[in-house]
């Protein structure tokens, strides 16, 4: 059910449907998931760390879960202004999926944003944009991790 209402985006629904299971299934990962990725997508990003945290904690060895879960906490730490818990977080999701193109775009792009690591930026991006040339979004963001904002490199 959850899934189905992920593909409408419906977050609000998610989160009313997320709390009510975690009532009976409080130590499920996969409830914990969704319901810390709506809280993110509700701009709650200390109640989306907690559950996203409890999520990694009950995810066991389901490494799809764990992949996931490092995807969006790492965003989520960086939405709260706690990028070096971020990057933490991204490295777990490398270490799990490190040729997964939507991650070393996201990575690369949060690498740029901070003007730090700027050669590990580039070195992601590049991989990125030569693994997925023809995808916009991957294109988009390599000027910023190739000269940051402003500064060539």
């Amino acid at each position: 059910y959850l899934y189905l209402l992920l593909e409408d985006r419906n977050f609000d629904q998610i989160l009313a449907s997320s709390n009510e299971a975690l009532d009976y299934f409080p130590n499920r990962g996969r409830i914990n998931f969704f319901h810390g990725w709506a809280l993110f997508e509700n701009n709650e990003f200390t109640k989306a760390k907690s559950a996203l945290e409890q999520a990694r904690m009950m995810s066991g060895r389901d490494q799809l879960l764990q992949f996931e879960v490092n995807t969006l906490l790492a965003k989520v730490y960086f939405k709260a202004g706690q990028p070096s818990q971020a990057f933490d977080a991204f490295e777990k999701a490398m270490a799990i999926n490190g040729e997964n193109r939507e991650l070393l775009a996201n990575y690369a792009y949060h690498l740029a944003l901070q003007e730090e690591q700027l050669d590990k930026a580039r070195k992601k991006g590049f991989i990125e944009v030569n693994a997925a040339f023809s995808d916009y979004p991957t294109i988009d963001n390599f000027p910023r991790t190739r000269f940051g904002n402003g500064s060539r490199g």
